[in-house]
């Protein structure tokens, strides 16, 4: 292998720049942050320990790491040897892991300090306007950084470096020791991104009395609304966080927003008023004139669709809020229900209640994310506005996306690899091109991120090209073919491996993580093969709002061609995934039924599944039946939900159907095995419902016979 010394002498000049800069940083924290709260002899030991935590050693043992890259910046013979021997001789990962376990704790503690201890306050007030503009979280969350820097230098270094030589797997060594840091990293360094949004909103939110960062507040979603005040429509700005709704007026010129009021989510509940009553007057809880009462059902019936009412039961008042789409507002109601916000009239939902619900909600927002909505009163969408949307849209449901992603890695694969839950083998079916999947959408996200910027005014996204990103990323996509195409061996193992007693029990305990959502290891497999089919749907959408003679509108074009390609044959594997996940699921559900039949074979098709009766020795009995593409199987409905006891199959390979005598008001048809006297006799509870099953197994018999397999086999 041929390998560039020029390249390699740059991975190391970038490695030796991240080194220098976070060097000179953490210095200046130390000099001015921690020295002058340490002489305050405001807190003991401990406290200042728990605040600062292991920040000093850390700098002492990036130190010695800078000044071995010093050394070698230059020399780049034998650049491999030297950057295991030497530069790397003392990178300390514990010490990393240590502080970012721990880094949400000491911001949490910061934050409390700062609060309860007046003198720590004006103290802290007096560094943060010597050291603007960088503050105290800046400097802190500096290690978290860094990890991604050496990530990503690191990959670098091992492509420009030779894999035959022996020091190569050192390399290798440390990036793995890397990977998991900067696992462990990402979702702190989410805090610190939500803490600077908070910090760069609160610069510009005038007039609001409180305290604005927090590090337990989050936001949720901000944005345009229509607020409805005695049937007229207010336009406002509103900013969704966990705790809290604040309404404020946007002035656009000066990117300001001047505060009106706010809702506390303490004592809130929601109403969706798509599902509220038609005939319901939809103004805000004041009175209205019986004259305009058929007014008020008319503007309810049009307007129910994208509107939300909150009411606040602590002072009895309700805000009713119209969003600009449907898709904005069941997405908005998703958040809300995340964070514990209750339906309104179903004050005791249980968490399996409220779990249907999210799981409801993101269904119909999926539905309905890349629908044209009419929008009454709101105006019909210029092709700017539905184009600006979309990009938008795309943005943020890609965030999300790459967000679960991340959860894949950190609290599925990681632990599995690490706890060995699985064979290796095993594991990397499962995971199959999960982590290039993650590169590839971390390009796209970080693309369409910088194309965006700061931009947020509907002309401003309107103009931004992203038909070259996709067209560009189109090819690297395809790995999701790959993705899909072991996406049934993945589906298999896992439900192979959940009879494993400590994986049952680690599944379970996955979904008690907050970042999991309280979805399986299948929820979160199936994520890729959902979003790539989305992609060309939200291109689609795009190009619906872009003209013809638009510069973005031929590399559009050509995304969406070649992304419907790879969807369409995504699709087509998914839904013969799906019954074959649903073989797996039954066979797990019908006790007894592994002791008399293997139920799971390679060329065994789900056909679909009905409730009839059958005929027994005594009586005729309600029984759950499942027809494959060889048999007929049934089972009796026991206590537990969605269980079964196995009652017996029916061979379809050169059996008979045949027409019994007429009932009254029965609609029978018997089934009689190969080489069998045993007559099946079945009823259904329609002449159509006879006519759908008999023409099905009909159809089935003669196929078994035509691929000629042996009477009464199986597949």
């Amino acid at each position: 292998m041929e390998i560039d010394t020029n390249m390699r002498a740059d991975d190391i000049y970038h490695i030796s720049s991240c080194e220098q800069e976070f060097h000179n940083k953490i210095k200046q924290f130390l000099e001015k942050w921690y020295v002058p709260i340490k002489e305050s002899c405001l807190f003991d030991p401990d406290t200042l320990s728990s605040l600062f935590l292991n920040i000093q050693e850390i700098y002492e043992s990036q130190s010695k790491i800078l000044s071995a890259i010093e050394d070698l910046k230059y020399d780049t013979t034998n650049i491999s040897d030297k950057i295991i021997s030497s530069v790397f001789h003392d990178f300390q990962p514990k010490q990393f892991l240590y502080f970012i376990e721990h880094y949400d704790k000491s911001v949490d503690l910061f934050y409390r300090l700062k609060l309860g201890n007046l003198k720590f306050r004006k103290l802290t007030q007096k560094l943060e306007k010597e050291t603007e503009p960088d503050q105290f979280l800046d400097y802190f969350a500096l290690p978290l950084s860094l990890m991604f820097q050496y990530l990503g230098n690191l990959k670098s270094i091992k492509y420009h470096t030779d894999p035959e030589k022996a020091d190569y797997e050192k390399l290798n060594q440390i990036y793995e020791l890397v990977v998991p840091l900067v696992n462990a990293a990402r979702p702190k360094l989410y805090i610190y991104d939500n803490q600077q949004k908070l910090k760069k909103l609160s610069s510009k939110l005038e007039g609001y009395p409180n305290e604005l960062v927090n590090p337990k507040r989050v936001l949720l979603w901000d944005g345009n609304i229509n607020r409805l005040i005695i049937r007229k429509f207010i336009p406002i700005y509103i900013f969704i966080f966990n705790d809290r709704i604040l309404l404020t007026k946007l002035n656009k010129k000066k990117q300001r927003y001047h505060f009106q009021s706010e809702i506390s989510l303490s004592f809130s509940m929601i109403a969706d008023l798509e599902n509220a009553n038609n005939n319901k007057n939809t103004n805000s809880g004041e009175n209205s004139n019986n004259s305009n009462s058929s007014n008020s059902n008319e503007l309810n019936n049009n307007l129910q669709k994208n509107g939300i009412e909150f009411f606040i039961r602590k002072d009895n008042e309700r805000y009713m809020f119209y969003f600009q789409e449907r898709s904005i507002k069941l997405h908005v109601m998703k958040k809300l229900l995340d964070v514990g916000i209750k339906i309104k009239g179903n004050q005791q939902l249980t968490t399996e209640d409220i779990k249907k619900k999210r799981m409801q909600l993101s269904q119909q927002e999926s539905n309905t994310n890349l629908e044209i909505q009419k929008e009454i009163p709101f105006g019909k969408k210029t092709n700017m506005e539905r184009r600006a949307h979309a990009i938008n849209e795309l943005i943020e449901t890609e965030k999300e996306y790459l967000r679960d992603l991340n959860t894949i890695q950190i609290h599925w694969y990681n632990p599995m690899k690490e706890n060995q839950y699985v064979d290796p083998e095993d594991l990397k079916r499962i995971f199959s091109h999960i982590l290039m999947i993650t590169g590839v959408n971390t390009q796209i996200l970080q693309q369409l991120e910088e194309l965006r910027g700061e931009k947020t005014e509907i002309e401003d996204v309107a103009k931004l090209n992203v038909g070259l990103i996709f067209l560009n990323m189109a090819d690297y996509l395809k790995a999701y073919t790959e993705y899909c195409t072991n996406y049934d061996d993945a589906v298999e193992i896992v439900f192979k491996i959940r009879k494993n007693s400590k994986f049952e029990k680690f599944e379970k305990d996955r979904e008690k993580i907050p970042q999991v959502k309280k979805l399986s290891l299948l929820d979160f497999l199936i994520k890729p093969v959902q979003r790539v089919c989305k992609y060309p749907l939200i291109i689609k959408e795009i190009l619906k709002g872009t003209e013809k003679t638009y510069e973005d509108y031929p590399d559009l074009a050509k995304s969406y061609t070649k992304l419907e390609k790879i969807a369409a044959y995504v699709n087509e594997k998914k839904k013969l995934v799906e019954k074959k996940k649903f073989i797996l699921d039954l066979n797990t559900r019908i006790s007894g039924l592994d002791k008399v039949i293997q139920l799971i074979t390679p060329k065994r098709k789900f056909i679909w599944e009905g409730v009839l009766k059958k005929k027994s020795v005594k009586r005729i009995q309600e029984r759950n039946f499942w027809l494959f593409n060889d048999l007929l199987l049934y089972a009796k409905s026991t206590r537990g939900k969605g269980k079964f006891q196995y009652k017996g199959h029916i061979k379809l390979s050169h059996a008979i159907i045949r027409e019994p005598k007429k009932e009254k008001n029965m609609f029978p048809f018997q089934l009689i095995p190969y080489n069998s006297q045993k007559v099946y006799t079945i009823y259904c509870k329609s002449i159509n419902q006879k006519k759908k099953w008999v023409k099905k197994i009909t159809e089935l018999i003669k196929d078994l016979e035509e691929l000629g397999i042996t009477p009464g086999g199986l597949f």
